[in-house]
């Protein structure tokens, strides 16, 4: 009985002893893992490990990929193989990946840095040229006005056309060009017989003036001297010579609506009609103001109205063709005709009468 009792105290040692030795070689493999684990370590990694254990810290980063299974808030000791061999492998692919991507991205940054400073050289390049090409154009006679030409003017000259634009053949281009509608302001304004004016550039310094002008469609006449009356109404102050086209001769005239109102109607006429009118007189009445007198080339005088004029000069032809001698058509009311004995003989019996 003692023997048995002394094996059952030895048994607790060998235990003991057996459990001992279990935790030395647990030790012995974390501290390999550990090993194997700083060995799979970048340089970098090692280095920041030693720093932090000099001065006492830890490192913001996961060192060791071993991993403690807690139970109930205590350690088991035990490590599981799979476990450290996955968690190694991850190291190694984590740090293979960022080896790769860092490395891959430095032939990409060389080239962004070279299409960089290419394209601010270009910019830099470019802008000093344009400068430098800017100065030596100014300075050049290319930006000086070549040459000015005027086109399209057939009552009015070409040298009063330049003057009065105030155009200089040795000014500056671009100044001259950009001030273009001032020009034509004053072209319009010393011509009045100027209906439209452009500036434009041709070739590369000259300006072409290109002008269409009002025609003229009769003739004013004061005291035997005769002057254009253009298609605005307008009456040119400067004096024509001897009318000797078709255009009519409009004597006291004064009001530009009223020369307007006898153009419209004159335009209407036919052909036949207008080649026969010589003269047109306005001779206002106090009944009305609009009355004329045309005189007419085959001898007869009309008295009408501007307004309808052209409608009851279509009756002209017929009436005249029935009168057996030379008079007066009146169209003013009606239409009727009297020769001119019968209204000398009408104007001095109002004389005697007023006698």
């Amino acid at each position: 009985m003692s023997q048995i009792r002394k094996k059952l105290k030895k048994d607790p040692k060998k235990k003991k002893r057996k459990i001992g030795t279990k935790k030395a070689t647990l030790d012995q493999k974390q501290e390999e893992l550990k090993e194997n684990d700083l060995e799979v370590l970048t340089p970098w990694q090692k280095e920041n490990l030693r720093y932090t254990k000099e001065k006492g810290g830890q490192p913001a980063w996961t060192p060791s990929v071993i991993q403690y299974e807690k139970k109930n808030g205590s350690e088991t000791g035990t490590i599981p193989k799979e476990s450290t061999s996955k968690s190694i492998e991850k190291v190694h692919l984590q740090e293979v990946r960022q080896e790769y991507s860092f490395t891959d991205k430095l032939p990409n940054l060389k080239k962004e840095r070279r299409k960089r400073m290419k394209r601010r050289l270009i910019v830099l390049v470019s802008f000093f040229s344009i400068i430098f090409l800017a100065m030596i154009y100014f300075i050049s006679p290319y930006s000086k006005v070549g040459e000015i030409k005027v086109a399209g003017n057939q009552r009015v000259a070409k040298d009063q056309i330049i003057l009065s634009s105030k155009l200089s053949s040795s000014g500056n281009l671009w100044q001259e060009y950009f001030n273009r509608d001032q020009a034509v302001e004053r072209l319009k304004k010393a011509n009045p017989r100027i209906k439209k004016a452009t500036i434009q550039l041709q070739l590369l310094n000259n300006l072409v003036i290109r002008i269409s002008e009002y025609k003229t469609v009769a003739y004013s006449v004061e005291n035997g001297k005769y002057f254009s009356i253009l298609e605005n109404g307008n009456i040119l102050e400067k004096e024509e010579a001897q009318p000797n086209g078709t255009n009519p001769i409009l004597e006291n005239f004064k009001d530009q609506k009223i020369i307007q109102l006898m153009l419209k109607e004159y335009k209407k006429l036919p052909d036949e009609i207008k080649s026969n009118i010589s003269e047109i007189q306005s001779t206002p009445s106090t009944s009305n103001s609009k009355k004329i007198t045309v005189f007419m080339n085959d001898g007869n005088r009309v008295i009408a109205s501007i307004t309808g004029f052209s409608q009851k000069m279509s009756y002209y032809s017929n009436v005249a063709a029935q009168m057996s001698e030379k008079g007066v058509i009146d169209m003013e009311a009606g239409i009727f005709s009297y020769p001119y004995t019968s209204e000398s003989q009408n104007i001095e019996t109002e004389e005697k009468n007023n006698e």
